[in-house]
């Protein structure tokens, strides 16, 4: 794998977790997947809005500043779909992720 795979593969793991850390921080989604209470409500808003971040940074470094938006925008609604998909079908995968939140 060269150098910007490793990075795109980066920025769409941190977009998945992004989204996953903002979908954790509501009350719903901790229920949906099983966790009572997540502390640190604000803490998980940011980290989610700075991984979201990292992941558009991640694209602009690889791509450039017009595709790389682009990509970026492209990988951010991916990774909102599979977070969507996985409290639909699979709420228990997210479950790992909600501990290391609180």
């Amino acid at each position: 794998m060269s150098n910007t795979m490793w990075i795109h593969a980066i920025g769409l793991a941190a977009a998945y977790l992004g989204w996953a850390s903002l979908a954790l921080s509501q009350e719903k989604h901790r229920l949906t997947v099983t966790v009572s209470i997540v502390a640190r409500v604000k803490q998980a808003r940011l980290l989610g809005a700075g991984l979201l971040l990292l992941s558009m940074v991640a694209s602009w470094v690889t791509d450039g500043a017009s595709f790389g938006s682009l990509l970026g925008v492209i990988q951010l609604s991916f990774a909102a779909m599979m977070v969507a998909l996985t409290l639909a079908w699979r709420p228990a995968w997210l479950r790992w992720w909600a501990r290391r939140l609180s």
